[in-house]
């Protein structure tokens, strides 16, 4: 029986690991979940927060030698996808939020057997407005800051992965084709990630990453059903 997953991939940044292990714990329905976590090998502090990481149902596996980010994702997904049917991802510098989990929950009832939909992703980056906390819509394109997706798809994926480029732009610009993503109007995830990344600089982060408005930084309630609108 599939079991719930979520896969997280870390390596030198022990400030914005310690962040993202803290907003798993207070996410709603974590209990649920069996969280397995891939380390590069490297960084002490990150290698311990991993490995103490108070969560009863986690596996921990650290990568003998430094695989980089495309090699390390597919491992740890491709991991969670053989004992999962749909998987959720988060990288390093990806804070979850309250109500993440009832998100991707939500989207994976919805939307399992829409073959149009390749991918679920917690985030956005947009205005608040107060009538659209509850509001998700279909986006033609892929945002790797927590998504999730699901075997049968993830087969497909995987076998069109690239090494040589950042994964993430080859999958929306080639392996996507005209599919969609699903994302909430208001973030079910932030980005921090404004030092020490690999493809961004502190200033580009602030201009185009950074999201003032997300679901822990408004007075919601937590959501448990969402509604699809077009936008």
């Amino acid at each position: 029986m599939s079991i719930n997953t979520i896969t997280m991939t870390l390596y030198r940044r022990p400030e914005y690991t310690r962040r993202v292990l803290d907003n798993l714990l207070r996410c709603s329905g974590i209990e649920k979940y069996k969280i397995i976590i891939f380390v590069e090998p490297g960084n002490r502090h990150v290698i311990d927060m991993a490995n103490t990481f108070n969560f009863k149902n986690k596996e921990v596996h650290l990568n003998k030698s430094i695989l980089g980010c495309n090699r390390n994702i597919l491992n740890s997904i491709d991991y969670g996808m053989s004992i999962s049917d749909y998987n959720i991802h988060i990288e390093d510098d990806i804070l979850p939020g309250r109500d993440m989990l009832k998100y991707f929950e939500f989207c994976d009832f919805k939307y399992r057997y829409k073959e149009e939909i390749m991918t679920v992703c917690a985030y956005h980056k947009g205005k608040y407005e107060e009538n659209y906390k509850d509001k998700i819509f279909k986006n033609k394109w892929f945002t790797p800051w927590g998504w999730a997706t699901w075997k049968d798809r993830w087969e497909e994926l995987k076998k069109k992965w690239d090494y040589k480029i950042s994964w993430d732009v080859h999958l929306n610009n080639v392996v996507r084709q005209n599919r969609y993503e699903i994302r909430p109007f208001i973030a079910r995830t932030q980005n921090i990630g404004q030092y020490h990344g690999e493809h961004v600089s502190s200033e580009m982060y602030l201009k185009e990453h950074f999201n003032q408005f997300w679901i822990n930084s408004i007075n919601s309630e937590n959501i448990n059903n969402f509604i699809e609108c077009d936008f």
